[in-house]
């Protein structure tokens, strides 16, 4: 595997993870819809061309393209969401916004099968250990169902019970995930 078309890539493929810390900059407006498009498709063009790669040193899995599969449809779902102007992940919150935060909450166990299914060389420079990332997982599902409990089980739909965790999950746990394709791209750099 090409050195430094892995650190690019994967440094590519780690943008979405950070999506939150751009909100305060674009505000919660369609540019915040724009610019997690632009960078779900930077994240996706990152995957695509780290997976072919890695799958030189490994034999091909096909939970490697859970990643850019929740990636690409994250990117899609980001340009639905201001239809018709209506204010975003306010009351009452709106089928598409749910499925956005459910997107959100897949990316942690999907970024947990890529890094999992990395070659063994690369998991060893990980920042943030496996069951680290497992206890993202289990937070993210635990969020998103309690979300689905008050929302689309719900006859008034409402986030404001959770907004406090999803934004604890948003602003610190998906970059750590991100982070630790980060080291991981940066460690590899350091090798050559």
């Amino acid at each position: 595997m090409k050195t430094p078309f892995c650190s690019v890539s994967l440094a590519c493929a780690s943008t979405i993870f950070f999506f939150f810390w751009v909100a305060p900059f674009t505000g919660l407006t369609p540019l915040f819809s724009a610019v997690t498009s632009v960078l779900s498709g930077l994240s996706l063009i990152g995957l695509l061309l780290f997976i072919p790669v890695a799958r030189e040193e490994t034999r091909p899995r096909y939970f490697d393209l859970l990643l850019p599969g929740t990636v690409s449809a994250l990117g899609v779902v980001s340009f639905l969401i201001y239809p018709d102007g209506s204010s975003f992940l306010s009351d009452p919150v709106s089928e598409i916004e749910v499925v956005w935060i459910g997107l959100l909450a897949a990316l942690s166990p999907a970024s947990l099968a890529f890094v999992h299914l990395l070659p063994e060389r690369l998991k060893a420079k990980a920042f943030v250990p496996l069951r680290a990332i497992a206890g993202i997982v289990i937070f993210a599902a635990i969020i998103f169902a309690c979300v689905v409990k008050d929302t689309v089980l719900s006859p008034s739909p409402t986030l404001h019970p959770w907004s406090g965790l999803i934004t604890l999950y948003w602003a610190v746990g998906l970059p750590l995930i991100g982070f630790n394709l980060l080291a991981i791209a940066i460690r590899c750099r350091e090798d050559d």
